[in-house]
């Protein structure tokens, strides 16, 4: 339920509580009215002189019999006052007590009712806050420039076997090489892009892995930090040749972390947005010897 649910809600409970609350308070002066109206009339019927002096004494017998029936027929009558009206009077009673309950169960429903409001808004302003950090995350992590990082096979495209994938391998093959030499060296190239309106700078660092027994553990690993670092100016496409020599199975992998430049020479980089960009190659460079022996 929303919070314009709630109000709705809250205003309907409130008008009822009103109603209650005037309803039973014109019950109470009715009650009051009405007790103070036997009173006046049993007030009344008690201070009336049942006798009459200016009666002859000679109808003195039949007087006091006449006299008898009409106490006891006004006694009578008094107790039927008294029974009718005091069952009224705890009737009402008993309305005016269910009226205030159906109050106060009223004003625990408000009170319930305000608590949820309340704990809405505090949801509401949680989830607001919540959203405006996201915002403001997404922002951060996407201020950085855009731009493209690839590796090539070979030094030239007319040798090529094409474009490294994001596992390293051309089109889904592993590159094997057999040599005679030891020392061999494996050529490949670097593609960056960029592809913001404006310049940017680039830092590539290099890792390169060697598992020279193929036995899954790595036996060699060199890092060579801030290899490369390109300005760059709009749309420009940086190409650089580099090579890994070794023997084993290899793994190179490159990241780029690119920057904007806050004035043309590129003198000084926005550091507060980075974009972070990765690529790889694996190559399986063997000897012959290894090849006659297996």
């Amino acid at each position: 339920m929303d919070i314009d649910e709630y109000l709705k809600k809250k205003k309907e409970l409130e008008h009822k509580k009103d109603v209650l609350e005037t309803k039973n308070k014109e019950d109470k002066k009715k009650h009051d009215h009405s007790k103070k109206e036997v009173e006046i009339t049993r007030k009344r019927e008690i201070t009336h002189n049942p006798r009459n002096n200016s009666h002859s004494k000679g109808n003195g017998g039949n007087d006091n019999i006449h006299w008898v029936f009409l106490g006891l027929a006004f006694f009578v009558a008094l107790i039927i006052l008294g029974i009718f009206f005091i069952s009224k009077f705890m009737g009402v009673d008993t309305s005016a007590s269910e009226k205030d309950s159906d109050v106060e169960i009223l004003q625990k429903q408000l009170e319930d009712l305000q608590k949820a409001i309340n704990n809405t808004q505090e949801d509401i302003v949680v989830e607001v806050n919540e959203t405006e950090d996201e915002e403001t995350n997404e922002t951060v992590s996407t201020i950085g420039p855009e731009f493209k990082l690839y590796l090539v096979d070979e030094h030239t495209d007319g040798i090529s076997l094409g474009t490294f994938g994001s596992n390293g391998k051309i089109a889904g093959n592993l590159i094997q090489i057999w040599t005679d030499d030891e020392s061999a060296i494996y050529n490949y190239r670097i593609f960056v892009e960029n592809l913001e309106l404006t310049e940017i700078q680039c830092k590539l660092d290099k890792k390169t892995e060697i598992d020279e027994d193929q036995d899954g553990e790595i036996d060699e690993t060199d890092y060579h930090l801030d290899r490369y670092i390109l300005e760059m100016a709009v749309g420009d496409e940086e190409i650089l040749n580099d090579a890994v020599n070794g023997i084993g199975k290899i793994t190179v992998e490159y990241e780029a972390r690119c920057y904007f430049c806050e004035h043309s020479n590129c003198d000084k980089v926005f550091l507060g947005g980075e974009t972070v960009e990765t690529a790889k190659l694996k190559v399986n460079i063997q000897t012959n010897e290894v090849n006659e022996t297996a």
